[in-house]
């Protein structure tokens, strides 16, 4: 997912392991956990809860940023 987002330059995707990292504040109920962290609005993530495959993952992350979007160079890297 990363990779095929690099062109986006303004969102960040991080891996955190929570079984070996606590965040204070951050709920995690299950496995995988997705959330959005939205410029200025640090204190209220949005969960994903859709659809967990990549292009779910790119539809949802592309709705939710308020930066301009870079599409994917080829529909396979969605």
């Amino acid at each position: 997912m990363a990779e095929s987002l690099k062109k986006n330059t303004n969102l960040v995707i991080a891996k955190c392991d929570a079984t070996a990292n606590e965040i204070p504040g951050v709920e995690i109920k299950s496995f995988p956990t997705l959330k959005f962290y939205p410029k200025g609005k640090k204190n209220s993530p949005i969960e994903f809860n859709g659809e967990r495959n990549q292009a779910g993952i790119y539809k949802w992350l592309k709705e939710k940023t308020s930066y301009p979007w870079v599409e994917a160079d080829k529909k396979s890297d969605l």
